[in-house]
């Protein structure tokens, strides 16, 4: 019962706080902020050797040599 809850409540709240460059919304300040250092406006870092995707986040990076390429990490 708690756990539908807090989901009900997190699935219903409000996104404030909204990116000026980029007009993207989150519910969580630090998403945002998390959004501005890394994403926004911002090259991807990461690069894949065998096919050449691109990825802004490490993980996401790694996940798809993983679970693509089949190259543990």
């Amino acid at each position: 019962m708690f756990i539908i809850t807090i989901d009900r409540y997190f699935f219903s709240a409000e996104k404030t706080w909204k990116c000026w460059q980029c007009s993207k919304q989150y519910v969580w300040k630090d998403s945002l902020k998390k959004h501005l250092r890394v994403e926004c406006g911002k090259e991807p870092k990461f690069e894949c050797k065998i096919c050449g995707r691109k990825f802004k986040h490490k993980h996401r990076w790694q996940s798809h040599r993983r679970l693509i390429h089949y190259i543990d990490v």
